[in-house]
């Protein structure tokens, strides 16, 4: 008998699910490291998406992850970078936030920094 996905697994699905809906070409290998650097945010239902509709919520993303993790500085970038992801991820009723990462990655062309 197979064992019991583990949480983490189960998010892993979760997310390239969601990346194959939005027609990401994204290998599981990097959605690994993604999920792998969001430590245990991703056990959280709350922590583990992106509320896009929460000003205060992009305003994490864009200092973490944008300044943080992608060391960006070029605050009109960032903001058409958020702008963009938001948009083509409208459709998604919950948007986890690896996918949201990785499609951020997609766009600057930075799925090297994992």
């Amino acid at each position: 008998m197979a064992e019991p996905k583990s949480k983490f697994e189960i998010y892993l699905d979760k997310c390239m699910a969601q990346a194959e809906q939005l027609n990401l070409e994204v290998s599981r290998e990097l959605m690994h490291k993604v999920v792998l650097s969001l430590g245990p945010t991703i056990y959280n239902s709350d922590s583990s998406m992106v509320a896009t509709s929460d000003p205060k919520e992009m305003a994490y993303v864009k200092e973490s992850f944008l300044k943080g993790k992608l060391e960006m500085t070029d605050e009109g970038e960032m903001d058409r970078v958020l702008l963009k992801v938001k948009e083509e991820m409208k459709t998604a009723r919950s948007k986890y936030r690896a996918v949201f990462y990785i499609r951020i990655l997609i766009l600057l062309k930075l799925g090297n920094k994992y």
